[in-house]
């Protein structure tokens, strides 16, 4: 996004997640567990080190796309008067809903 911005001059950011996410049916800790297993344990620490035990999952698909969308807009990272939205496609029946 901030390499688009910069070198492209992107002035409109559409921010998309979609119903039955992964992202939403796990926790950090769930997430931690399941790779030191199949990785083992000796991996655990790298797995720390390389995602500081978070992978980013989220429990509330429309709060969270807000919350992003804000973080969008607020960000210093982003250009000033730069559009930014967010939508949901839903798998269910394929429609995209604008959200925010």
């Amino acid at each position: 996004m901030v390499t688009s911005q910069q070198m492209l001059n992107t002035t409109e950011i559409i921010l998309i997640k979609h119903t039955c996410c992964g992202m939403l049916s796990f926790s950090n800790a769930d997430a931690v567990a399941n790779i030191s297993k199949n990785l083992g344990p000796a991996e655990e620490a790298a797995i720390q080190e390389a995602f500081r035990s978070d992978f980013l999952p989220f429990g509330d698909l429309e709060g969270t796309l807000k919350e992003e969308v804000q973080w969008l807009k607020e960000s210093p990272l982003v250009n000033k008067g730069t559009k930014a939205s967010g939508w949901i496609y839903q798998l269910e029946d394929g429609r995209v809903r604008w959200v925010v």
